[in-house]
């Protein structure tokens, strides 16, 4: 029951608890709550060997010519001894350590070795193992590498300017960081004389890191082309770092694709549109507003040619179909021509290959 008094100026609140049946199975049922939650403060240790093991998964990112070792910790939470039975791992992770058995409540580690000399790249190496546990006894430990180069090119060496716009400007970054402990200072940079990409180099720590910036110039020549940049340094080691250029300028005058291709196609299914039919789109960047297609015209006999108006004076729809009735097996190996009214391109030739069979 429940009562209330006055103290000192304060309400007091007092309960009055009696001891009927049903306090009595109240009070219990709150001794049974209290001892639950004495006990799950407690680990309970699960009956038998288990193992536990807080990473199963590791990512890192060493520089090339490092030795990595990487531990795994692992303990018994169990009441018997845990016992690795086999071990599994390939040639590249040895050698590998780990403890052939454990007590209750002992911790230990399995450690996975790999040498990266000579090494670049990204990869993901997994070793197993089992243990003589009761229920799930396989274990897989994953270990994920970055391997830098000791002088790395972020984020590569390599730098693409794919479809860029006729008479734009176009700039890309590039990164050189030296990971060796002496330092590294380049002394030069050699530029092709074709002047479609020009470079310019930063220092951002001496001897450590610097920035290449690499501008493809508004006039740089139409269509594809490669070029090779060097960065020569004062190392003996490392004494040229070649950076590889690939740019496509996109002409005034474009065509997409820039081949036709058949790829193998079976005979007995050129009586379907999207097996014989292609189609290549011809269009003036600049908007025209005066091209034309004057004619199209492809070398094989068995192939169709059709233009049609996307959009007066700017672009066109070149089709080409293989007429079923007179196509035969073999290699298709051609070239669409198309004709224009464009005293820069005037013609346009586009390789068209596949095979029938």
């Amino acid at each position: 029951s429940l009562g209330s008094r006055v103290v000192n100026g304060m309400l007091r609140v007092e309960f009055f608890l009696f001891q009927t049946p049903h306090t009595l199975r109240v009070l219990c049922c709150l001794a049974a709550l209290l001892l639950l939650g004495s006990c799950a403060a407690e680990e309970v240790r699960p009956i038998g060997p288990s193992a536990e093991l807080p990473e199963l998964e590791v990512k890192r990112e060493v520089v090339q010519g490092t030795h990595v070792r990487q531990p795994f910790k692992i303990r018994n939470r169990g009441t018997e001894d845990l016992r690795i039975e086999s071990f599994q791992a390939p040639p590249e992770l040895q050698p590998a350590t780990y403890p052939s058995v454990l007590k209750p409540d002992e911790e230990g580690e399995i450690v996975l070795g790999f040498d990266t000399t000579g090494l670049t790249g990204a990869g993901i190496l997994s070793a197993h193992f089992t243990t003589n546990e009761p229920v799930k006894s396989r274990h897989t430990l994953i270990l994920e590498l970055r391997i830098v180069p000791v002088v790395e090119v972020r984020p590569q060496n390599r730098v693409y300017f794919f479809g860029a716009p006729r008479g734009e400007l176009v700039r890309k970054e590039l990164e050189i960081v030296n990971h060796q402990d002496q330092p590294l200072r380049i002394e030069e940079l050699i530029v092709p004389e074709s002047g479609g990409v020009t470079a310019e180099l930063s220092t951002l720590s001496e001897g450590r890191h610097y920035r290449l910036a690499l501008t493809l110039q508004p006039d740089a020549p139409p269509g594809r082309s490669e070029e090779t940049l060097e960065l020569r340094t004062d190392s003996p080691t490392f004494p040229r770092i070649p950076i590889f250029v690939r740019y496509q300028r996109d002409a005034r005058i474009r065509t997409e694709p820039n081949q036709v291709v058949y790829s193998r196609i079976l005979q007995s299914g050129l009586d379907q549109e999207w097996v014989a039919h292609k189609r290549v789109l011809v269009e003036d960047t600049e908007g025209g507003p005066d091209f034309r297609i004057l004619a199209a015209t492809v070398d094989v006999p068995f192939i169709g040619v059709e233009t049609e108006v996307r959009e007066p004076g700017v672009s066109y729809l070149v089709h080409l179909r293989i007429d079923p009735e007179r196509a035969v097996k073999g290699t298709i190996d051609g070239t669409l021509v198309i004709r224009t009214n464009h005293p820069e391109f005037p013609e346009l030739r586009l390789p068209v290959t596949g095979s029938i069979e």
